[in-house]
């Protein structure tokens, strides 16, 4: 998978499943962000709002993954 910028990776490791995520080559500059998913949690409990913003960029992300698998078939 070729990512770009605001792409990102990992997610279910924030709900308690495993990420199984490999970099092979970055390209250009790189910014990486570690959330911890427990304190993220708390978060999201004293800012509900956050949780929309999270669902809406996971729908986006699924929307442009399901793009590209349309687009090898």
């Amino acid at each position: 998978m070729i990512l770009g910028r605001g792409d990102f990776i990992g997610v279910n490791a924030l709900f308690g499943g495993r990420s199984n995520v490999t970099v092979e080559a970055i390209m250009g500059d790189l910014r990486v962000l570690s959330i911890d998913g427990a304190k993220l949690r708390q978060r999201l409990l004293v800012a509900p709002e956050l949780c929309f913003n999270a669902l809406e960029a996971v729908s986006e992300n699924t929307i442009r993954l399901e793009g590209i698998i349309t687009n090898i078939d």
